[in-house]
């Protein structure tokens, strides 16, 4: 895990404290990628573009698939921790 021992020794004013799990952390905006557009055209087709470093990039409905996914796993895992305390 990348939380050293010695910040969790000395927050929790203990030796050998250990950090059993870790899970991730959702941010907004995290990569300046915080926003995803859904565009119609004039014949009324739509088409996803999501950003990349904060370069707009043509995306498929995957994409979002893959977003929810991973939404999905963070809500569970936090959930699990949240349920522990």
């Amino acid at each position: 895990m990348d939380l050293s021992q010695s910040f969790l020794d000395t927050t929790f004013g203990e030796d050998n404290v250990t950090a059993v799990e870790q899970f991730d952390v959702l941010y907004h905006g995290w990569e300046c990628d915080p926003y995803g557009y859904l565009v119609t055209l004039q014949d009324n087709s739509k088409h996803l573009v999501l950003t990349n470093h904060g370069m707009p990039v043509l995306a498929d409905k995957s994409s979002l698939e893959d977003l929810i996914n991973s939404y999905q796993r963070v809500l569970e895992d936090t959930q699990a921790i949240y349920d522990q305390l």
